[in-house]
């Protein structure tokens, strides 16, 4: 909405952001032994990387950029660790995004930069086997925004239903998904101060 000085509304505009992503990634296998007393330990190193490409659109102007991701996790059993069968997964991560400060050229010609940003997670998922279900559980601090530190809870069931939450120490998200066959859909809703964020992505693994 455009305002005048006097705060007058005097019109709208329009603000769209599109994204295509195109993902490779290579999971990587370690077998650690533990020592005399323990097996050996496997950890698992998967490894990817993203291009993405990018469509603005607000008002009358419109502008495009290439950008590229690049992250990987370190993920273990804690059920193997501690020979204990009720417990599950653990996993850290690291991803740095926009790795080259991601240029938007404009149709003015005037160039926006979208700035290197690096993500540290954490998180562990529980099996819940009576309800053929299991809940993870996420923390996140990322570089942007002077660390902004993010919270998550997901509970999934039958591999097919997903629901979240999540808080970001200024607002609460909520979102789904839903996956059948070779093909994913997620939701999110969030409400800002300028208004409500939908979010929305589906993607096809093969």
């Amino acid at each position: 909405m455009l305002l005048q000085g006097d705060g007058v509304p005097e019109g709208v505009f329009t603000d769209r952001e599109d994204a295509v992503y195109l993902s490779f990634s290579k999971m990587n296998t370690l077998e650690v032994d533990m020592g005399w007393q323990y097996f050996a330990f496997r950890l698992y190193l998967p490894v990817g990387v993203s291009f993405k490409f990018l469509n603005y659109s607000m008002g009358e102007a419109s502008g495009r950029g290439v950008g590229i991701d690049i992250g990987s996790m370190l993920l273990f059993g804690v059920d193997e660790l501690l020979d204990n069968a009720a417990l599950g997964k653990a996993s850290f991560g690291l991803m740095i995004q926009d790795v080259a400060n991601t240029a938007i050229i404009w149709k003015s010609k005037y160039q926006d930069t979208i700035p290197t940003n690096v993500k540290f997670g954490a998180a562990y998922e529980q099996p819940i086997p009576a309800f053929n279900s299991r809940a993870t559980l996420l923390w996140e601090i990322e570089s942007k925004y002077k660390g902004t530190h993010h919270v998550g809870l997901e509970y999934t069931y039958a591999e097919r239903l997903a629901l979240r939450i999540g808080y970001d120490e200024e607002r609460v998200s909520v979102g789904a998904g839903i996956t059948f066959w070779m093909f994913r859909m997620d939701y999110a809703l969030s409400n800002y101060d300028l208004g409500i964020i939908h979010r929305a992505s589906a993607s096809l693994r093969f």
